[in-house]
């Protein structure tokens, strides 16, 4: 899902590239630039690796408390008018 919204950026870090000057002592706008095209990828890769981490977090809690669990019923009381 990162990886989708952060596929905005990529015409931006596009830009930042065709139009910022080349200047060696300043290389900042580039370096800019670079991340804007990178960061879709970069974005995916941390938001997999915090899933994962939060999946094994919960695996680990869910031995030692129990879990969650849920309960849905079908109830036409709650529903609204007869």
């Amino acid at each position: 899902m990162y990886f989708f919204f952060m596929l905005l950026l990529v015409p931006v870090g596009i830009a930042f590239l065709a139009l910022a000057p080349y200047n060696p002592q300043q290389p900042q706008q580039r370096l800019m630039g670079f991340f804007f095209l990178f960061a879709p990828v970069l974005y995916a890769v941390i938001g997999y690796l915090g899933f994962a981490l939060a999946s094994l977090l919960y695996n680990a809690l869910a031995k030692r408390v129990g879990g969650v669990e849920f309960e849905v019923s079908s109830d036409q009381q709650l529903g609204g008018a007869a």
